[in-house]
């Protein structure tokens, strides 16, 4: 599902939305595998704000969201849900164009992905640990561009 809103002439917002509910056909098969798809992504949203300030300024705010993923077949282990805000600042002057994005806004921690495996450390059996592991978001981040057009 999605819907865009005109504000008025300066100000949109929009949402988009998507839910999806993902199954292998059989049961269980002869591998003793469960009927979920590992790392199915039952939701994920997204909604922005922009804001055109003027003629040379426009700002908009970007809000994605990611459900708890199955990491397992039988659904018995689910990552965490994922939740981040990005910013930008555009300033516009013909012929260039500059902007600053603010990337993970609110420095959130969430993990941006996650995996189920096993692993081995020292001291641990010799066919490893079965665990979550995930790869963190980037930290808050700004970055910096200028576009020339001609």
């Amino acid at each position: 599902m999605a819907a865009y809103f005109w504000l008025g002439s300066r100000l949109s917002a929009d949402i988009e939305l998507a839910y999806t509910r993902s199954r292998f056909t059989e049961d269980e098969d002869e591998d003793g595998e469960g009927d979920r798809v590992d790392g199915s992504l039952p939701f994920v949203g997204s909604a922005g704000l922009g804001w055109k300030i003027s003629d040379r300024w426009q700002t908009n705010l970007r809000l994605r969201h990611f459900g708890r993923r199955t990491l397992d077949s039988f659904a018995n282990v689910k990552s965490e849900d994922f939740t981040v805000v990005n910013m930008s600042i555009v300033y516009a002057i013909a012929p260039w164009r500059f902007k600053l994005d603010v990337l993970n806004l609110f420095d959130s921690r969430d993990h941006d992905i996650d995996y189920l495996y096993a692993s081995r450390l020292n001291g641990e059996p010799e066919g490893g640990v079965e665990d979550v592991h995930f790869h963190p978001i980037e930290p808050r981040t700004t970055r910096l561009s200028a576009t020339y057009t001609f």
